[in-house]
Formats: structure tokens, sequence, C-alpha cells
């Protein structure tokens, strides 16, 4: 099936949106600050940081390298290296962590794939 797309108007259409996406199909190595919801499916290698309260959801294909910091975070994909959370950090069934994690609030699924050190408390660092 052969679809035209219209980048012009999917960009238009795009730029309504208030979140951000980066999807599967991407590899970005470097410093990110993401300012409103976040969803990563890539490949990324670096340090991310989330503005405020804005929550990330790293997706089941996302393969992260590095440190995250942020407020809510939703891992379903692997994470490798140190996630500081200020909120709650939810780790899904399909999750593999390897690193340490500081957060107010952990929640674990059953079924993730873990090696960590994990701290959960009030001041963060």
């Amino acid at each position: 099936m052969d679809r035209h797309i219209d980048f012009d108007q999917d960009f238009e259409a795009a730029k309504k949106l208030d979140f951000t996406f980066i999807g599967h199909h991407s590899k970005l190595i470097g410093q990110f600050i993401f300012l409103g919801p976040t969803f990563l499916a890539s490949n990324l290698e670096g340090e991310i940081s989330m503005d405020g309260t804005a929550p990330l959801r790293i997706e089941k294909m996302a393969i992260i390298k590095g440190t995250i910091r942020g407020h809510d975070i939703d891992i379903f994909g692997e994470v490798e290296g140190k996630i500081i959370s200020s909120g709650k950090v939810t780790i899904r069934s399909t999750a593999i962590i390897k690193g340490e994690i500081h957060c107010k609030n952990l929640v674990i699924h059953p079924g993730a794939n873990l090696e960590l050190e994990a701290h959960s408390k009030n001041s963060f660092q």
C-alpha cells in the first residue's frame, strides 16, 4: 500500500501535540533536556533531564545507557546506568535494569530483570 505523505500538513499537526516521542529507528548520543511528557523508544546514550514534573516513559524497545533525572519515570525497556527520581519509578515486567536507582517511590512489577542498587528516600543528589 502506497500512502502519500504531506510532510507540511503532518508537521503542522505535530506542532500542536504536547509531548515528545523519539522512535525506535533513532540512535541518540549526548545530553538531553525534555520539557514535557516524553516517550522514548530509541537507543539513547548520555544524560536525560526532565523538566519539573514532566513524566518520562521508556518504551519496551528502548535501550538507554547513562543517567536519567526526572520526576515520574515509567520503564518498559532496558536501562543501564543511574536513575534519579524526585517522584515514582515504575519498573514494568518487560524492563531490564542494570545500575542504581535513587527515588522517592519505587514500584517493581513481577517479571522485571534487575541488577540494581536502589535507594528510596526524600532527598536526592
